[in-house]
């Protein structure tokens, strides 16, 4: 089966969406370690959660194979 283009585009949009969030986060991880803050405190592990939890980047050529084993 073949992945619509606006779908690829969508993953695209996603993947670099992660991208985007995790420069943030490395950014505001920077800042907390500037001015004393531990970003790697066990508090601020849990006040932040995950970024993975939230979303996740995905494999556009996995999507490629599973869809390729559906058929109609």
């Amino acid at each position: 089966m073949e992945i619509p283009k606006y779908i690829q585009n969508k993953i695209k949009q996603q993947n670099e969406a992660c991208k985007k969030a995790s420069k943030l986060e490395a950014e505001i991880e920077n800042w907390c370690q500037l001015s004393g803050f531990d970003p790697y405190s066990k508090e601020y592990e849990e006040i932040k959660g995950r970024l993975v939890d939230a979303v996740a980047p995905l494999n556009a050529d996995k999507i490629k194979e599973i869809a390729n084993r559906i058929e109609y």
